[in-house]
């Protein structure tokens, strides 16, 4: 008898555990339902933040507090219906004037379910002095994760582990835009970043495969055309962001009259900022302008880099090359085919681009051809930390390092220091010291150049690509003071080219478009 009730308490202790053991599984399998949190904003990392899950039901709610128990509230989730994914996206706003270096905790409940998931965590950044030009902050860059999950996994530790404000990402986030696994596989790599740190993403070519599931995907600044962030800006700091997307068409991919949109709304922010307070400028899009990689003319627009010399943006941030390349200073208006001396935004001084596409897509091994504007070439996974200081001693300084995929080797670094008691801005310094023409332009086909100096005897004709690259030469003989060469240049790819004439040391330079 004593061994039967032996043998009923232990059946009805192993029965509970059995039920307990079923719950356990139930809730870890329904808690499941809400996935892919990511952080993003509205306006910049101090106002807008905003947090974003995939989820199957159709009302989720948060709540939130600077404590663990919520003391903010419980509040319903905005939603849009889930492009290539299922369910919903949805998303909660925390408002303007979050408290910095802060801890926000919250719990999002599961609609589906009707079960609140488990605690999370953001940290906010530090706040920024009211007189901004004193702020010191980092950021990140990287691009390209597309198909190489785990490296992108380890490049995501990575900067996770350097812990930036903030991280720019330059585009081709996964290989197939409109594929939900490849997402899936995305947030999955980027989990921990993605949770922690808003990412300020732009679009590339591989997401432009689907336009609308990249945009489903995120919250970001709407500010560039008022309905989606194709293109935008924010600020922090001392520094002016801009994002702007080469992919962008209303009409047809690769419009141009979207990228002239952009040129006009980038050139009105510009030339509206207030230069005393915002003493870096800083660009970012996909496709780069110069590049000794595979990609040399995928960028076809002209007009963005002019803007960039007139109003000194400091740094141009690009990836769609799976490598890395830091180019030296560069100042179309005062030489569309060899490098100034030195970075910076005052006149003579030129812009710094950096591509950043190791983020784990099959690697470049090797550079396409010599650039005479390249200074570091690396074949590796890799990404960039940018620290900016405030003023210091009369100056602000612009850190770059560039680390390899697990943070542990600097394989570039330079430092850009200006004076931040002068207003920033370049004015247009033009190169031509003699008259120099070039009709039609744009051209198709054949273009005629037209050029007068004193100079006469040999004279060498060449035509850059975008990229610095000699595409084509002529000698000719200048037999007086006029002259004019017509140069076949049917064979040439559409896009943006500069056309030399050079004697002795005279050296004059035009721009062409050919479409």
């Amino acid at each position: 008898m004593k061994n039967k009730n032996i043998m009923s308490i232990y059946l009805t202790r192993f029965k509970r555990y059995l039920i307990v053991a079923l719950l356990t599984i139930t809730i870890t399998q329904v808690s499941a339902q809400t996935a892919y949190i990511h952080m993003g904003t509205s306006k910049d990392v101090l106002n807008g933040v905003t947090v974003t899950w995939n989820g199957q039901g159709t009302a989720d709610s948060i709540k939130w507090g600077y404590t663990p128990v919520y003391e903010k509230g419980k509040f319903l989730a905005a939603s849009r219906a889930a492009v290539t994914f299922t369910g919903n996206w949805f998303y909660y706003n925390f408002g303007n004037g979050i408290t910095p270096s802060a801890t926000i905790y919250y719990q999002i409940k599961d609609s589906k379910t009707a079960t609140w998931g488990t605690q999370q965590k953001y940290h906010t950044v530090a706040a920024i002095p009211a007189d901004a030009t004193t702020t010191d902050f980092s950021f990140a860059a990287v691009g390209d994760s597309r198909d190489g999950a785990n490296e992108f996994t380890t490049v995501a530790n990575s900067i996770y582990a350097k812990n930036p404000d903030f991280v720019l990402f330059a585009g081709d986030l996964t290989h197939h835009g409109n594929v939900a696994s490849e997402w899936t596989t995305w947030f999955n790599s980027v989990d921990s970043l993605a949770y922690n740190k808003i990412m300020f993403q732009c679009e590339g070519n591989h997401d432009a495969e689907a336009p609308t599931t990249y945009l489903n995907m995120f919250n970001l600044p709407t500010n560039g055309d008022g309905n989606d962030y194709n293109f935008y800006s924010y600020t922090h700091g001392n520094t002016l962001f801009m994002v702007l997307n080469f992919e962008y068409g209303d009409v047809a991919p690769n419009n141009p009259a979207d990228w002239t949109a952009q040129t006009t709304w980038m050139t009105n922010l510009l030339n509206s900022i207030d230069t005393n307070t915002i003493q870096w400028k800083v660009v970012m899009w996909h496709e780069p302008y110069y590049t000794a990689g595979s990609s040399v003319g995928d960028m076809s627009y002209a007009g963005w880099w002019p803007v960039f010399d007139k109003y000194g943006v400091d740094l141009v941030i690009n990836c769609h090359d799976h490598d890395y390349q830091r180019f030296k200073p560069i100042n179309q208006s005062i030489s569309p085919s060899a490098p100034v001396s030195s970075y910076g935004n005052r006149p003579g001084q030129g812009r710094c681009e950096l591509v950043c596409g190791g983020g784990g897509a099959p690697l470049d091994n090797q550079t396409v051809f010599n650039s005479p504007f390249l200074q570091t070439f690396k074949s590796a996974n890799s990404f960039i930390v940018i620290n900016e200081t405030g003023c210091q001693n009369g100056f602000t300084k612009m850190h770059i390092t560039t680390y390899n995929d697990a943070g542990t080797s600097i394989l570039d670094s330079v430092t850009i220091t200006k004076p931040c008691s002068q207003p920033a801005g370049v004015a247009i310094t033009s190169g031509v010291a003699n008259s120099i023409n070039v009709l039609p332009n744009p051209a198709s086909n054949e273009i005629t150049l037209q050029y007068t100096s004193a100079m006469q005897g040999n004279a060498v004709i060449k035509i850059f690509n975008a990229q610095g690259k000699v595409v084509k030469t002529y000698n000719v003989i200048k037999g007086n003071t006029y002259l004019e060469y017509k140069c076949n240049v049917s064979d040439l790819p559409k896009g943006f080219y500069v056309v030399s004439v050079s004697m002795g040391t005279q050296h004059d330079d035009i721009k062409v478009i050919l479409n």
